[in-house]
């Protein structure tokens, strides 16, 4: 059988491995341009890739893939300016950090960062107000590792992306 396509003129054969032509027009109107399916292999192998490293990392990114790189807050109200100063700086620096300016409790604040995934979670306080740091936190095992200036932080998270961490 043999069919001739609108915006061809040459007749197209329909055979098991040349199918007609579909078109997007219903059947009782003229047809207009075929369609056609764009196949993007590449997009589809970092789609797969992204899938494989999800379901590695359950969530937990490490530092270098990160989106929540860190959360600064402050140990109340008072310290809130310092807490934006170290947001900035280290922000600054080239990292995702992000300010929990809520007033909530602390144990809540830092309870919440945990449970977005936060790699590190960086309270200011007073002691931290006076070295020009913040006190920091992992996420993993909770642990605490000191009053840390920002020059050390910066170095420390440095130090993570260089290694892939």
């Amino acid at each position: 059988s043999r069919a001739t396509c609108a915006q061809h003129a040459a007749p197209l054969h329909h055979t098991p491995l040349h199918q007609p032509p579909l078109h997007h027009t219903p059947l009782h109107q003229p047809p207009l341009a075929p369609l056609l399916q764009v196949h993007r292999a590449v997009l589809g192998s970092v789609e797969r890739m992204m899938a494989i490293l999800i379901e590695h990392y359950a969530g937990k990114w490490p530092f270098f893939l990160s989106p929540r790189q860190a959360m600064v807050m402050a140990v109340s109200p008072a310290f809130e300016e310092c807490a934006r100063a170290v947001q900035k700086r280290v922000r600054k620096a080239g990292y995702f950090v992000d300010l929990d300016d809520s007033h909530r409790t602390l144990n809540k604040m830092v309870r919440e960062a945990q449970l977005a995934q936060y790699n590190f979670i960086l309270v200011v306080g007073k002691t931290d107000m006076e070295v020009d740091g913040a006190t920091v936190r992992t996420r993993d095992d909770n642990q605490v590792l000191g009053c840390m200036k920002i020059p050390e932080i910066a170095d420390m998270c440095r130090k993570l992306v260089k290694e892939h961490k």
